[in-house]
């Protein structure tokens, strides 16, 4: 069995990389499924907004939801996993989800088990 929770996100820096993507920041929100065991992955990511770094509307239209296999989705997910403190945050949003679903379970989890066994 497992659960889905939700992290929103703002200002992701998106760096030039060759592939078509205007360097930027973005805000959305992404979906993390987890079992009771430990276990975690990104389902999904939605943007919201995306903005070059002049501050400006990018121009291209990068409003919706992709699921991890779109090429959108897996360039955020590597580049939440590069940077400790985007995975840390992704941690959290599991722990604290995990916690109020399955109190009793989560009771002998630690956060280094969510660490362990997340999967991008």
């Amino acid at each position: 069995m497992t659960s889905s929770a939700s992290m929103t996100f703002e200002e992701l820096k998106i760096a030039a990389d060759g592939d078509g993507l205007t360097p930027g920041y973005c805000s959305g929100e992404i979906e993390i499924e987890y079992d009771r065991w430990g276990d975690w992955w990104i389902t999904s990511v939605s943007l919201e907004s995306y903005y070059d770094d002049d501050g400006e509307r990018a121009p291209h239209d990068l409003s919706g939801v992709f699921d991890r296999e779109h090429p959108i989705c897996k360039r955020l997910i590597a580049i939440m996993t590069a940077d400790r403190d985007w995975e840390d945050r992704i941690v959290e949003a599991v722990v604290e989800a995990a916690a109020d679903e399955w109190p009793e379970a989560h009771r002998n989890m630690t956060r280094s088990d969510y660490e362990e066994h997340g999967t991008w």
